[in-house]
């Protein structure tokens, strides 16, 4: 049986909320990287060493970004999900579906 529509909002929200804290967890990893950079101690002469910090800061800077368009998605699909169980509620209080379970009576 395929999933119905409610199970599709309801994983799609899941991975959303996986993934937000996928770029949390990213953003944390990049700011230690940085902060490992910025150490003069730990850098001696390395030539490439401005580069390597302008390009963790570049990401970082990408990762942020990403973060409050991931929470508007999640805003996104939250509200689309509580207007579908709103809508299946209404469906089932007026008779229109049912829920797939017998009664004792039949």
């Amino acid at each position: 049986m395929a999933p119905s529509q409610i199970q599709i909002a309801i994983s799609s929200l899941q991975r959303l909320l996986n993934e937000e804290q996928s770029y949390y967890k990213e953003q944390a990893q990049q700011e230690a990287r940085i902060a490992k950079l910025e150490n003069p101690q730990a850098n001696g002469n390395d030539e490439n060493h401005e580069y390597q910090l302008n390009q963790e800061r570049k990401a970082l800077d990408e990762t942020k970004a990403m973060i409050p368009q991931m929470r508007d998605r999640i805003t996104n699909a939250r509200e689309k999900l509580e207007n579908m169980l709103v809508s299946h509620a209404s469906l089932l209080a007026s008779g229109f579906i049912s829920t797939g379970v017998w009664d004792a009576d039949d």
